[in-house]
């Protein structure tokens, strides 16, 4: 309000930067180009990675009920991907056991969500909350654990980024 011929903004309106989460996709992809980035039309299949063959599957933008959704939901896929044995060989051989597949849902989940607010995507918050509360439950709302996923997720996050510029 003290500086003149700047828009008004709203305190909850989102600004959004989409340029930089197609900026932050594109650096992560072209640095590890044996990930093969996969859009699906097959809208029975989720989207997943798939550590074995090293492939991000995800529907395209059009699927997705809104532009922020559709990033919510790669960034997670490839917060998954840093885990991978040749990134920070985070993921256990298996995922069977459901403490460990919920330990790493919870930690793409919070990567992601700490990914969408850096490019200002707010609208996905509420669901990524949700998505980690029932997560957190399978661990028994562990503390520990849940500050070991955000640690985690942390440095999944800074090998994400390496090679992007900090505004």
């Amino acid at each position: 309000s003290d500086i003149e011929g700047l828009p008004e903004v709203k305190k909850d309106e989102e600004i959004a930067d989409f340029e930089k989460a197609d900026a932050i996709i594109a650096n992560y992809l072209m640095m590890n180009p044996e990930i093969a980035f996969v859009e699906i039309a097959e809208s029975m299949r989720p989207p997943a990675y798939k550590p074995k063959s090293d492939v991000v599957r995800v529907h395209p933008k059009s699927y997705s009920a809104s532009e922020a959704e559709y990033y919510s939901t790669v960034f997670h896929e490839l917060i998954h991907s840093t885990g991978h044995k040749d990134r920070l060989n985070r993921l256990p051989d298996s995922l069977d056991e459901i403490e460990e597949y919920s330990k790493e849902e919870l930690i793409a989940e919070i990567g992601s969500a700490m990914l969408c607010a850096s490019c200002g995507i707010k609208t996905t918050i509420d669901n990524s909350a949700a998505y980690c509360a029932n997560w957190a439950k399978r661990i028994k709302d562990n503390k520990t654990w849940l500050n070991r996923c955000g640690s985690l997720a942390e440095e999944a996050i800074d090998y994400l980024l390496i090679g992007i510029e900090e505004d």
